[in-house]
């Protein structure tokens, strides 16, 4: 691999592709009748970083794991002025070439990211512009090794919520972990189907609501009212609703090795009620959360599809039900990475890592946050839905098994999102029928929604169409999605196709199309409606 890693550091193996989308603004009213038209709506207010900091002519970082999110407003700066960055670990002589950050002309912020970084390592950045003096940063990733300052042993527990209230320091983590010796602590809630079962007439909060207050024992197996705490090796069974919530005024928590399973309430009509989730919170400060190795399956509850009717709703309806991981519009910075959610074709999910609102500056799951080295099967709608503000979001390496979406990125209105090396199985859109979506997104609400997508991604996907791209998403002389797909893989519905020109220096030699195995002929990733779509030549 070359020092030019452009910020992606991407290694044989994956397939690269970079998409400038410019999200159209949606318009009301009946176009053959403009005087009747309502009035213009005035704009909004400038987009600010969704960590909060104010904008600076001097450079920031917001660090994870393994990404540095930079963040720059100097004076002069325009969307004809690329803003280059270069970095390279602290002491050693040579810089490394990143893609150059995004400038974003509704607030005159660059914004942009630096991934597929060393944990645990301080690093040198600079960026500049053609006409200016270079600004220098230092960043330093996040290190896997937390201090404990104190252990507190939990034994296993019947019919009761274990309550996480002792909180540490950044110097020293509070850890909650199995008494020595034991493979694990078992919180069995031992909730029933009819105690988790929605009675007539009773009253059921949206998440966004949802309020601990007068949930009884067993309601949720854990409930985190800590901060710098670490829970370790945890199994979490039959809870009536959540597995583990983040409660009012924690931050900074890991959730590692834990097992949850069972949780969910149903609904009257017999479908589960919307995100009761294995992890859960709606504490819209809540920030730094890593969830990580932990295993989350089967709940008890079930998800309609989007074919299915719903009784409460006297119709077919977008699905509802449990999730994997559900942050409502919180402050992000997190990382979920290396679990597993899996279930069965009689519990899925809505969604399995989601929340928050589609038309939101946050969303999910809240800016300078990472999503990596999941296996994730089993919902109706959107295995993850990375909607919202999508600011300095990064996703790769999943795979993406059994749902109709596979990665949403609807309405983004800050940018910009990475999408690189996931790997897509298969889809269905209903219990008896195939078909599905790789990448969804549609137009952004807010005036001036704009975002840069960069996307690699590739798989079996059998029985699945990609809904990544109009013609219209296109800007001038962007025709560079390099995704190659076998013929048979491709089902695509929209209004209309359009070319991809194949840029053949984007792939390294070792992954031409014919040195894959793959039929000889590239299919371009469009949005048709059942017409096939236009080939191009492999490249020789």
């Amino acid at each position: 691999m070359t020092h030019r890693t452009m910020a992606l550091a991407v290694s044989v193996g994956c397939l690269l592709a970079a998409t400038f989308a410019v999200w159209a603004q949606e318009t009301s009213g009946p176009t053959s009748h403009p005087a009747t038209q309502p009035a213009a709506k005035p704009p909004r207010d400038l987009i600010k970083p969704t960590s909060g900091t104010p904008q600076s002519a001097t450079p920031r970082a917001v660090c994870t794991f393994q990404s540095i999110g930079l963040y720059w407003t100097p004076e002069g700066g325009a969307e004809d002025k690329a803003c280059r960055v270069q970095y390279r670990v602290v002491g050693e002589p040579e810089w490394h070439e990143a893609l150059p950050l995004w400038f974003d002309k509704r607030n005159g912020e660059y914004r942009g990211s630096i991934v597929q970084l060393k944990s645990g390592t301080a690093y040198d950045v600079r960026l500049s512009l053609p006409d200016g003096k270079p600004a220098d940063l230092k960043a330093a990733t996040w290190n896997e090794n937390l201090p404990i300052a104190k252990t507190v042993e939990v034994d296993d527990l019947k019919r009761r919520t274990l309550t996480i209230d002792q909180s540490g320091t950044p110097g020293g983590y509070v850890l909650y972990a199995p008494r020595k010796g034991a493979a694990t602590a078992v919180i069995d809630c031992a909730k029933s189907k009819e105690d988790s079962t929605v009675k007539a007439g009773e009253k059921v909060l949206s998440q966004g609501a949802y309020e601990l207050t007068g949930a009884q024992d067993g309601d949720n197996g854990v409930v985190v009212k800590a901060s710098y705490v670490i829970l370790r090796g945890l199994t979490i069974k039959t809870p009536k609703v959540h597995g583990i919530v983040l409660d009012k005024g924690c931050h900074d928590v890991v959730i590692e090795g834990c097992d949850i399973s069972g949780w969910g309430r149903i609904h009257t009509d017999g479908f589960g009620v919307d995100m009761d989730s294995a992890v859960f919170s709606n504490y819209t400060p809540l920030t730094r959360v890593v969830v990580q190795r932990c295993r989350m399956h089967d709940p008890r509850s079930n998800s309609n599809s989007w074919q299915q009717f719903r009784e409460i709703y006297h119709e077919n309806k977008h699905p509802d039900g449990p999730q994997g991981i559900s942050f409502i519009e919180s402050a992000g910075n997190h990382v979920f990475r290396y679990n597993d959610f899996m279930t069965d074709d009689d519990h899925y999910c809505n969604d399995i890592f989601g929340g928050g609102a589609n038309n939101s500056l946050r969303g999910f799951p809240g800016g300078d946050s990472d999503v990596y080295g999941n296996h994730i099967e089993g919902c109706w709608d959107d295995g993850l839905e990375m909607e919202g503000g999508g600011c300095n979001v990064r996703i790769w390496g999943n795979y993406i098994n059994r749902t109709m979406v596979k990665i949403a990125i609807a309405g983004l209105s800050v940018g910009p999102i990475y999408i690189f090396r996931n790997v897509a199985g298969s889809g269905k859109l209903g219990p008896e029928s195939q078909g599905g979506v790789l990448v969804h997104r549609f137009s952004c609400p807010s005036p001036g929604g704009a975002t840069c997508l960069f996307t690699v991604t590739y798989g079996s996907l059998r029985g699945v169409w990609s809904q990544l791209l109009s013609e219209a998403d296109l800007p001038e002389n962007h025709e560079c999605l390099n995704l190659f797909l076998p013929d048979h893989w491709s089902r695509h519905v929209s209004e209309r196709p359009f070319p991809i020109r194949v840029i053949k220096q984007n792939l390294p030699a070792a992954l031409r199309v014919r040195e894959l195995g793959y039929p000889g002929r590239v299919r371009a990733v469009t949005r048709v409606n059942g017409r096939p779509n236009r080939e191009q030549p492999a490249p020789p």
